[in-house]
């Protein structure tokens, strides 16, 4: 442990107290809790139905305002409601500009990856992983990979099913 990890009487300092002492993190929570107020006013000025797809904003520098929602169809619902966008972020400062950004679909489908965005390397590699696990000295290790090597397989098939093309055909 660094000795700026240790109060003089030697203990261990908290996590959160060494990020609060160090100046750039606490720019960064700064700035991180600035687009958490300015998320929720979003949200509050936009009606239920469509504030619950906001997920996450940024204030640019620039006065370029980016808010992020996680479908095409809430996107386009949000371009329509820029003007209530914009009357609810009036104390954040100057906005310029207002972009929608839809969110990768696999980080929005509470941990379910969406079809096309889980790439799985080609039944080679999936042989030379197997042969891996089995020449593994170490069971934990061995188990792990046989595991991996099992659901990958099964995202392929998966995959097939779905109509996707097969890694390095396309």
């Amino acid at each position: 442990m660094s000795s700026d990890a240790k109060e003089k009487s030697g203990a261990p300092v908290p996590v959160g107290q060494m990020l609060r002492q160090s100046s750039v993190l606490s720019v960064l929570e700064a700035r991180a809790q600035l687009h958490q107020k300015l998320l929720r006013q979003i949200q509050a000025s936009l009606p239920d139905r469509l504030s619950s797809h906001c997920l996450a904003c940024v204030l640019r520098g620039d006065g370029l305002l980016v808010v992020y929602t996680d479908s095409p169809a809430w996107a386009s619902q949000l371009r329509f409601s820029q003007a209530a966008i914009l009357s609810g972020v009036t104390s954040a400062g100057p906005v310029r500009q207002i972009k929608i950004r839809i969110l990768n679909s696999s980080v929005t489908r509470g941990g379910k990856p969406a079809p096309g965005s889980v790439k799985v390397p080609g039944e080679v590699v999936l042989k030379q992983l197997l042969n891996e696990a089995r020449c593994s000295p170490d069971e934990e290790i061995k188990q792990a990979l046989m595991a991996l090597v099992e659901a990958m397989r099964n995202r392929l098939q998966v995959n097939k099913l779905e109509g996707e093309a097969p890694p390095g055909t396309g």
